[in-house]
């Protein structure tokens, strides 16, 4: 009885362990292909690399409502957990199928984007419960967020960029500019909690019901004429943080965020406590 005992604990310990190496090991890198592009776009004088995720996949595949519908989600981590030297790819502009090769093997290599779009993907593919990936074996866990840091996380994508000529301030809600771009990444760092929080700032930002964008604009004008006392350096600094505390509390932000948190939460990496 005991030698069976035993036998039945080795055998789960394998089990368990061979499932987590698994999904330990999970990569998507075949997928790259379908789910990112890149393209080249010229003004009069200069030529520019745009990378982006492929938001015209076939309805039939799986990864159609990620690319089609969540767009944002995954290219703000495109964007900004990526680590490949984008330089490589301005060597290319003039072949486009060496340039899409070399796009595609970079991210391939890139350690630092797997680990976070891995992430992504599996959750993502988990609430689709296919390939068996709805089994998670307590495993892997969501990372566990307050209400409160999800909207602190949101406040930081209404950025102050800079003081212009006649004192206004220039304000950017964008993938590139934000209070993240550039900051050391900390265990106290929640990649899809920032990807949720843009994709949901910018997909409602032109909606008509919509209230906090255009508090946001307001605000704009009014913090514009606000510490002239200060340096540029100085006036620029209070501004940003002035701001994020603003869009912090705002109700009409903080009920959007949740309303869509609600709707998504089962392809999130994160949760709400």
């Amino acid at each position: 009885m005991k030698k069976a005992i035993v036998f039945i604990i080795i055998f789960l310990s394998k089990s368990i362990l061979g499932i987590s190496q698994s999904v330990n090991s999970l990569e998507f890198k075949e997928d790259y292909s379908k789910l990112f592009q890149v393209v080249v776009q010229k003004d009069k004088e200069n030529s520019f690399v745009i990378i982006y995720p492929n938001n015209k996949l076939e309805a039939s595949d799986v990864f159609s409502d990620l690319t089609n519908n969540n767009t944002l989600y995954l290219h703000y981590i495109l964007e900004n957990y990526s680590s490949f030297e984008k330089s490589k790819l301005d060597d290319c502009k003039n072949d486009t199928k060496k340039l899409k090769e070399v796009f595609i093997e970079e991210l391939k290599k890139d350690n630092y984007f797997q680990k976070n779009v891995n992430n992504l993907l599996y959750w993502y593919l988990n609430s689709k419960k296919v390939f068996g990936l709805n089994n998670n074996y307590g495993l892997l866990e969501k990372e566990k967020i307050t209400k409160e840091q999800l909207f602190l996380t949101a406040s930081k994508f209404f950025h102050a960029v800079m003081v212009k000529p006649d004192s206004s301030i220039y304000f950017k809600v964008c993938v590139g500019y934000n209070g993240f771009k550039g900051k050391l990444v900390t265990k106290e760092s929640h990649p899809l909690v920032e990807a949720f929080c843009f994709m949901t700032v910018m997909d409602f930002a032109q909606e008509d019901e919509a209230n906090y964008y255009q508090d946001f604009k307001l605000n704009v004008k009014k913090l514009s004429k606000e510490y002239l006392e200060l340096s540029s350096e100085q006036r620029l600094i209070r501004i940003r943080e002035k701001m994020y505390q603003i869009m912090e509390n705002n109700e009409d932000l903080k009920k959007i965020l949740l309303s869509e948190y609600e709707k998504k939460k089962s392809m999130l990496g994160f949760e709400l406590e």
